[in-house]
């Protein structure tokens, strides 16, 4: 079936390769549907790479694409069906909800066979009733359907906030967090957890240096010196009602509730939480928010319907409350074109990406949006599956994060060439690693 596409800002010229790839696909031919029971699938993992600094004759980033595991794939193989990445360790739960973990994997300027393969696998819960796990805080958090919440320890990872390849326990019996009941969804920062309870509340706990509990000033300024301050078991958020999503950077986290309203807590020190008024005064900067606030900006016609965020900047995917067409902004950091903007900045404040915002499929059956099905945050780097099948990244690339053979990073969204033909059912964004999950055809 032949489409166009046509967008009421223009067409982008980074995305031009997009409608390219994509212009003959079929609506059945793109990501799977919430009825769809897919029995089989295949993983792509890329990023985390050697960084290489010197442009001398030893450089080379052709290695640095996405990478088939045939670990996870065919019928002697783990299927998964969801994956993340921590410090040192990657994740994933298969289409029957057990638990895998096992060892990063650095890729170097060089093919070695283990690029393609994963080893030493460790099945860390065989229950069946696993729905979402995160790395963070020296722990693996994983979320049951029941809403319960369970943490395994990592030794060594805990008491070392360091990159090394050093030899690493993870204790596989679990602990019950006895304080998270009715949980829907988790998310992990730095130092940081947060869950979001059925009743539409917010629980955090960790960190909170900077804000990221969400628990008050309580007698602390806005701006440096900070001082550490910790929560060891969650507290609730206050001032929080009917959120529907949550996500967390680094230092921060941002909540949207069922109104299409976003609020923000912990650090703004690139205005990640956007009010850059507060931000730039001269006496006591708005650099750590301690209770949440609203995220407005520029926001006013939209109604926010999804949100994540990386390190140091926040992304809001929503839906024109006059055209309903789907638009997307960002905030943050923006060196390394984090935001999908077309352009660098130190810091952003709330901006349209033009590139992401206003598209629509048009066919023999009408016009159709493209929207975002799901959008993932790296520590510096993006990834969103639209609804027409096509995967798009963008951001920081010095660990080859964008899988393009190149270490330039885009200010611009562009196509993941390698997916073209792959009928994506999941992406992941985390640190410095990519991953998506396609069904497999055998």
């Amino acid at each position: 079936m032949f489409r166009t596409i046509a967008t009421s800002a223009g067409l982008a010229g980074s995305c031009f390769a997009l409608w390219t790839f994509y212009s003959d696909k079929t609506q059945a031919s793109s990501n799977v549907t919430t009825n769809e029971i897919i029995q089989n699938t295949k993983t792509f993992i890329w990023g985390n790479g050697v960084y290489q600094p010197r442009p001398d004759a030893a450089l080379r980033f052709k290695n640095y694409e996405p990478k088939l595991i045939k670990t996870f794939m065919g019928k002697d193989g783990i299927n998964l069906k969801d994956i993340t990445f921590g410090d040192n360790h990657e994740g994933g739960i298969d289409i029957n909800n057990n638990i895998h973990v096992w060892k990063s994997h650095k890729l170097d300027s060089s093919y070695s066979k283990g690029d393609n393969e994963r080893s030493e696998i460790l099945v860390l819960d065989e229950g069946g009733d696993n729905k979402q796990m995160a790395f963070a805080m020296g722990f693996i958090w994983i979320l049951k359907e029941n809403g319960d919440v369970y943490q395994h320890t990592i030794l060594d990872e805990k008491q070392y906030k360091v990159q090394l390849p050093i030899e690493v326990e993870i204790i596989k019996t679990p602990q019950k967090v006895d304080e998270l009941k009715g949980i829907v969804q988790i998310s992990s920062g730095e130092g940081h957890f947060a869950a979001l309870d059925k009743n539409g509340h917010v629980w955090v706990v960790g960190d909170d240096t900077l804000g990221q509990c969400g628990q008050g000033a309580q007698m602390r300024n806005s701006a440096p010196p900070f001082f550490q301050k910790e929560y060891k078991k969650p507290v609730k958020v206050a001032n929080l009602t009917n959120i529907t999503k949550i996500a967390c950077g680094a230092n921060h986290t941002i909540a949207v509730n069922r109104d299409g309203v976003v609020f923000g807590w912990g650090s703004n020190s690139n205005i990640q939480l956007s009010h850059h008024l507060e931000f730039s005064q001269p006496e006591n900067p708005l650099l750590a928010v301690f209770s949440p606030i609203r995220i407005e900006k520029n926001l006013g016609p939209i109604v926010i319907t999804d949100i994540a965020a990386g390190d140091e900047f926040s992304i809001f995917v929503g839906r024109n409350r006059f055209s309903s067409e789907t638009e997307v902004y960002a905030c943050g950091h923006n060196l390394h074109g984090e935001l999908g903007l077309g352009g660098l900045s130190h810091i952003q404040e709330v901006t349209k990406i033009q590139s992401l915002s206003n598209y629509k499929v048009t066919s023999e059956e009408g016009q159709q949006d493209v929207t975002i099905d799901k959008l993932s945050c790296g520590s510096g780097h993006c990834m969103a599956l639209l609804n027409i099948g096509a995967v798009l990244i963008w951001g920081g690339n010095e660990h080859g994060q964008l899988g393009n053979k190149k270490r330039v990073f885009s200010e611009n969204p562009g196509v993941v060439k390698e997916l073209a033909d792959e009928k994506v059912l999941n992406i992941c964004c985390k640190h410095r690693n990519s991953a998506a999950i396609c069904e497999h055809k055998l």
